[in-house]
């Protein structure tokens, strides 16, 4: 008698787990949040990639790190949604750039 009590009430106590996570499932089935962690996730890299090579420009004094060098000898660099313009000053040793971010330009430390 007291095996079929213990039997039932794991039968019950599983049916109750399985309609839980049923619901669950089905929520996961529909899509539930994952076009938003999605998004959150792409911007979270973008910007780290981004913070990456400001400091590698502003900070370091170099070329970005995660960005194309697409015009040889015009040291312009080309990310995902930003650029660089980089001119190397010999004499001063200072480095001088131009950062645009979509299009636009943002900040720009040419003296001439």
């Amino acid at each position: 008698m007291l095996e079929e009590c213990t039997y039932l009430a794991s039968k019950q106590i599983n049916f109750g787990l399985i309609d839980r996570l049923g619901g669950f499932m089905e929520e996961k089935a529909r899509g539930g949040h994952k076009p938003f962690w999605f998004i959150i996730i792409l911007v979270a890299i973008w910007l780290a990639l981004f913070c990456t090579d400001i400091y590698a420009v502003v900070i370091k004094g170099r070329s970005p790190i995660f960005c194309v060098e697409t015009c040889k000898g015009k040291d312009h660099y080309v990310g995902l949604g930003y650029s660089y313009d980089i001119y190397g000053n010999s004499v001063g040793n200072e480095y001088q750039y131009a950062l645009y971010v979509f299009g636009k330009m943002v900040k720009c430390t040419f003296t001439n």
